[in-house]
């Protein structure tokens, strides 16, 4: 809903999922909270890669809520602005995984890969990469494992090649949803090590995500990272919510930062969470009955006050419950 007497079309706290990539300016909305503090090292991890030609991969964790899909978009946009890719030059193949069958994973990758390289119709590739992606398009993928891990290989190898070649240049992401064994993991990561590409993979919110991080964590390898995200403290609040709403307003955040840190400090949340308990407070605040010259921040009464706050998170997270 508009939020007027704040000076908004809409509430900036009300999107919980960024997409750096197609909205830009999202990238300066990511608050350096919880795990997002981290991202200087998944950015020092892309730049080594792109110097050395291979792939960066980053494994993003945690919980329901906490992040994961932002992660991985902002890490996607990092690797597009960095080896200064543009939007409509840069191909993401996107896969969530459903069954955990990983060999059907590959193949819908290269699949999607070959496919989504022939839709933008970029003159310049050489015959030999126009055939290999007939080839895949017509289904010839190989009849094992064996076969289909050096095809994809020598596929990804060849089409981050030739596009890295064309003027402007071209590049392709990877972005793996809810992944959960190892073994996927080890295929991809072995597949592309050495292509021109990032990789993003999100672990799936289960029990079981612990035996995958473990194995993760034993690669050593300086063209990898893990991106952990979890819960949002309520000391972590107010910066949350100033990165939000500057990104939106010149006007100073209408919530004391006092009220925002003693109405969260009670226990972490996941960021989706706080983000909805903050765009439903602003909500309400806007909503009370004002003369329609009242606007923020002449008007102080439209500050969220310390007692509201804590009132406030209290009672709207009762109603989530319900």
């Amino acid at each position: 809903m508009p939020l007027l007497c704040y000076g908004l079309a809409t509430n900036p706290f009300g999107q919980d999922k960024l997409k750096p990539l197609p909205i830009p300016t999202h990238t300066n909305v990511l608050a350096r909270v919880d795990g997002f503090s981290l991202l200087p090292a998944v950015e020092a991890t892309i730049d080594a890669a792109i110097g050395a030609k291979c792939a960066a991969f980053c494994l993003i964790t945690g919980v329901k809520g906490g992040g994961r899909t932002s992660g991985a978009n902002y890490v996607l946009s990092q690797y597009m602005t960095k080896r200064q890719l543009t939007q409509d030059r840069y191909v993401i193949v996107d896969v969530e995984v459903k069954d955990h069958k990983w060999a059907k994973v590959l193949r819908t990758c290269q699949t999607r890969l070959a496919s989504r390289i022939d839709a933008q119709g970029w003159a310049g590739f050489p015959d030999g990469l126009k055939t290999r992606m007939q080839q895949i398009l017509q289904g010839n993928q190989g009849n094992d494992i064996d076969q289909l891990h050096d095809q994809f290989e020598t596929f990804a190898k060849l089409a981050a090649n030739e596009m890295a070649r064309l003027r402007p240049p071209a590049g392709f992401a990877v972005y793996i949803e809810n992944v959960l064994n190892h073994e996927l993991l080890e295929e991809l990561m072995s597949i592309l090590r050495d292509v021109q590409t990032v990789c993003a993979f999100t672990v799936l919110d289960d029990p079981r995500q612990s035996d995958l991080i473990a194995w993760y964590e034993a690669q050593v390898s300086s063209s990898q990272q893990i991106l952990p995200l979890s819960f949002v403290t309520g000391q972590e609040v107010p910066a949350l919510a100033q990165r939000r709403w500057a990104a939106h307003s010149e006007t100073r955040i209408p919530f004391s930062v006092e009220g925002l840190v003693r109405g969260f400090s009670d226990r972490p949340r996941p960021i989706a969470t706080v983000l909805r308990l903050l765009a439903q407070m602003l909500d309400i605040k806007a909503a009370e009955p004002r003369g329609s010259a009242s606007v923020w921040p002449d008007d102080p009464d439209l500050e969220l006050r310390e007692d509201q706050i804590v009132y406030l998170v209290k009672i709207l997270e009762r109603s989530f419950r319900k």
